[in-house]
């Protein structure tokens, strides 16, 4: 069982901190390292509490490139094998099809939505 880990997480790169952020045109997505470390006798509430504080005093970094992270990284690209990504779109897409107005022939729509996605990592 390993007490540490490392895995890449994909943020928005849109921090609340800046007014307007959310109207802003342009792709600001980044991948960062969230590490988590365990220790005997730990319980998984404070693992928890202590992975969530380390993310949000983080958040302001959250600009800084993965590769500048990696070649600060004895591991290199070795330093994270595995991403996680928590898209929310699709269900806001949804959302927004079915409020469409059957009358509307001006109206935008769309159908049979599919999305893929592949990255180099492993899972």
């Amino acid at each position: 069982a390993a007490d540490d880990a490392v895995f890449g997480s994909v943020i928005s790169g849109r921090p609340s901190a800046i007014d307007g952020i959310e109207s802003m045109v342009g792709l600001f997505i980044n991948t960062v390292p969230v590490r988590i470390r365990s220790a005997k006798g730990i319980t998984f509430s404070s693992l928890v509490k202590a992975v969530q504080e380390d993310i949000l005093s983080s958040e302001q970094h959250g600009y800084y490139p993965l590769y500048e992270i990696q070649n600060h990284s004895p591991l290199k690209q070795g330093l994270i094998d595995h991403i996680f990504v928590f898209e929310n779109y699709p269900v806001q897409l949804h959302q927004a099809l079915s409020v469409e107005s059957e009358n509307d022939e001006g109206a935008l729509k769309l159908s049979d939505i599919s999305m893929s996605e592949q990255t180099n990592y492993d899972f």
